[in-house]
């Protein structure tokens, strides 16, 4: 079982890591801050184009320095063969961008595994770059990632299930590998919002809450600003009654406040009334606390 103080905790030890940090800006939060060094490898230097690629959705840099660097011949020796982020990150630009895959297979060939974990991570990248996403034996939680990010479709709901389910058993960490237990985190947290996992259905039914709140709100919204023009009307209409004789001195009131821009369209503007009730309806049942707007 995965506690929040055991994330917290966990979370905050990797943001010393400015490479995993960046990864975490990537795939939680959507905001880059690239760390900002005077000298870096050749690898870290795509790996962070790539990042950048991907949160951006212009791929021109990496796709230079991905050419450029994809002439070398793999090497099991390289570092940069068993940098998992790195090869994450050059897969998702893979299936993004087109980039080439058949030298990025020939890296995945060159590693050499000894543990579990590496062959999994490893064979999962190979099944993603052949467009085999549903293979029961790929770490779905890999899966799960790679195509949040690509914007896909997730794998079918039994695949989530049987992760959710498994993951849950788990004393955490749940990988020795920092990039596995990262990677699970962030699937978890995608599949119970996006899936409806654990199953129970009040996912889907607050999404569907949700959506019907916000329609009923604007309704009561537009209701209101009807129900206030019509009253507005009536007692102009009363006071027209009331005050026919007086009516030459208002309308030269009524001229002069349009000439400093308070007319009755500009005071009485629909769009930001509506907005602005809207707004006060959702804070009176308490919805403006729980989501807030950024």
């Amino acid at each position: 079982m995965v506690s929040v103080i055991d994330r917290l905790n966990y979370r905050a030890k990797l943001l010393g890591t400015p490479k995993v940090k960046a990864f975490l800006d990537l795939i939680e939060v959507d905001t880059l801050e690239l760390p900002q060094v005077s000298e870096q490898s050749e690898a870290d230097a795509l790996y962070y184009s790539g990042l950048y690629a991907l949160s951006s959705g212009h791929g021109d840099e990496f796709i230079n320095l991905y050419n450029d660097f994809s002439r070398r011949e793999p090497d099991e020796r390289a570092p940069y063969i068993r940098d998992d982020y790195l090869l994450f990150i050059l897969i998702c630009c893979a299936e993004k961008f087109s980039t080439d895959k058949v030298w990025l297979n020939k890296v995945l060939n060159c590693r050499l595994c000894s543990q579990a974990e590496c062959t999994q991570t490893i064979e999962t990248f190979k099944a993603v770059l052949r467009g085999d996403t549903q293979n029961t034996s790929n770490l779905t939680a890999i899966v799960v990632l790679i195509q949040d990010i690509l914007k896909r479709s997730l794998p079918n709901s039994q695949a989530l299930k049987k992760m959710y389910t498994e993951y849950m058993k788990e004393e955490f960490p749940l990988y020795r590998s920092d990039f596995l237990t990262i990677t699970a985190l962030r699937a978890i947290d995608i599949v119970i919002s996006e899936a409806d996992i654990p199953g129970d259905g009040k996912n889907a039914g607050l999404k569907r809450f949700e959506s019907m709140f916000l329609k009923r709100t604007e309704y009561g919204a537009n209701f209101f600003y009807y129900s206030a023009m019509f009253l507005i009307i009536g007692l102009a209409a009363s006071l027209y009654i009331r005050y026919k004789d007086q009516m030459d001195t208002l309308n030269t009131i009524v001229g002069l406040l349009g000439l400093v821009g308070l007319s009755v369209p500009a005071v009485f503007k629909k769009e930001f009334i509506v907005s602005y009730l809207h707004k006060k309806i959702q804070k009176l049942f308490g919805y403006s606390a729980v989501f807030k707007e950024d």
